[in-house]
């Protein structure tokens, strides 16, 4: 068991030099979900460190370097004017629609209007979701097969459903499942500052983010993800299974 007695000026340093550095290469890449995941994570880490009090400065300081070091927050604010433009559209159109059966507006077609979506949402919703639905449909049970939808489907939970069905998506999950009531119940008997408590609470607070993502993502269907993720979860299993390090 190894004691974690890191000076505070190497901390401060290793923060500016390190954790800075790849939350802005982090932010570079605009992802959306990947942000609300991150915030996911990051709660949950600092809650079982017995952090909660960095949990909203966390954020908040989250949110600024979102404002100022990239333009994820321009893309937020593009995607809310979306949705209120298209439910405003909609609005409209239902206003047309009906002074249209009144016979109040003639010559104009009550559907009219600018078409308003979110593309990457509008794909996974009218191609990518309901392609891999029809493929459940087939074979509910045990699925279509690895690959048959496709490249993605853009939500991992679909896309196991699809492919493996009910008894390959429940398999997978049981294997989620237990992995996280071990790092949990780990997180809750560990005491003290030791190495194996930072890097358990750490990779729990990344699971939680992982599973958010996977709800637009085929996250675990990425080697390079694949790869370094069960490594990780590996590692971190063994860790909370050793009675020497609870």
């Amino acid at each position: 068991m190894l004691k974690y007695g890191v000076p505070v000026s190497n901390r401060i340093l290793f923060t500016l030099l390190i954790i800075f550095p790849l939350f802005w290469t982090f932010l570079q890449t605009e992802a959306r979900v990947s942000f609300v995941a991150y915030l996911f994570g990051t709660a949950i880490t600092l809650w079982f460190l017995q952090k909660k009090i960095f949990i909203v400065p966390v954020v908040l300081i989250s949110f600024v370097g979102m404002m100022v070091f990239s333009s994820l927050g321009a893309r937020y604010m593009r995607t809310i004017n979306i949705y209120k433009d298209k439910l405003l559209n909609e609005q409209i159109i239902i206003k047309k629609v009906y002074a249209f059966e009144d016979n109040r507006v003639l010559n104009q077609n009550p559907s009219e209007g600018p078409i308003i979506e979110d593309r990457s949402f509008a794909i996974r919703l009218n191609v990518e979701w309901p392609r891999a639905i029809r493929a459940f449909s087939k074979n509910p049970l045990l699925g279509t097969g690895y690959s048959s939808i496709g490249l993605a489907a853009d939500n991992d939970y679909i896309r196991l459903l699809s492919e493996v069905g009910i008894l390959g998506t429940l398999a997978f999950l049981i294997i989620i499942m237990r992995i996280g009531s071990k790092l949990v119940n780990y997180a809750k008997n560990s005491k003290g500052h030791t190495i194996e408590r930072f890097y358990v609470i750490g990779f729990l607070g990344s699971l939680v983010a992982i599973l958010t993502n996977a709800i637009f993502i085929d996250v675990f269907e990425a080697s390079k993800i694949a790869i370094i993720f069960w490594t990780l979860a590996g590692i971190a299993y063994g860790i909370s299974t050793n009675k020497n390090n609870a």
